[in-house]
């Protein structure tokens, strides 16, 4: 499981992992990323999530498009 998210309580994250990782049986990686930054986060998580495999991708963000998009169909905002 691959989480990206913007930590504010740094307390919090060992707990969680330990709870994710013993509960679900699997291994966790955490990408710390404000979202806030501006695009070039987006490189930062491409070399982190570079080959792993990911299936289900969940938007907990709280930021989007201005309008609803297929995951499929959105058009990358940066070059390869």
């Amino acid at each position: 499981m691959v989480f990206v998210w913007k930590f504010s309580n740094t307390n919090f994250v060992p707990k969680f992992i330990f709870l994710t990782e013993s509960q679900y049986k699997v291994k966790t990686k955490i990408i710390d990323v404000d979202f806030t930054s501006g695009v070039e986060i987006y490189d930062r998580i491409k070399k982190e999530i570079e080959g792993l495999e990911i299936g289900v991708l969940i938007n907990n963000v709280g930021m989007s498009y201005a309008y609803p998009e297929y995951l499929a169909e959105v058009i990358l905002i940066f070059s390869s």
